[in-house]
């Protein structure tokens, strides 16, 4: 049960990033299958290893070069692992708040 609040919990963190890029680029008039390509791309790389700051900060930097890349704003935060995620999007409403979300 802890493990399954844990991902919940991850998973929570990596929606309110996903979000917050779409809102960033979709003014910008930007195909959202491109920006779901390149999240999803971010996501996976990053979240095989959350203790990994290294595995992270790459991940979060190829994103950035890739939205770079694709004529799209990148994001103006800096994340440099997990933990600064946690910290960007603040405090965890819960699983079933995430639940409800998916």
């Amino acid at each position: 049960r802890d493990q399954l609040e844990k991902d919940t919990r991850a998973c929570w963190h990596f929606i309110e990033l996903r979000d917050r890029a779409e809102q960033h680029v979709a003014p910008v008039g930007k195909d959202r299958h491109e920006i779901n390509n390149i999240y999803a791309r971010f996501y996976m790389t990053a979240r095989n290893d959350l203790s990994d700051h290294r595995v992270f900060s790459e991940a979060y930097k190829k994103m950035q070069s890739e939205l770079r890349e694709k004529q799209m704003v990148p994001l103006t935060s800096s994340l440099f692992s997990y933990t600064d995620l946690e910290g960007a999007n603040g405090e965890f409403p819960g699983s079933a708040s995430c639940w409800q979300r998916l």
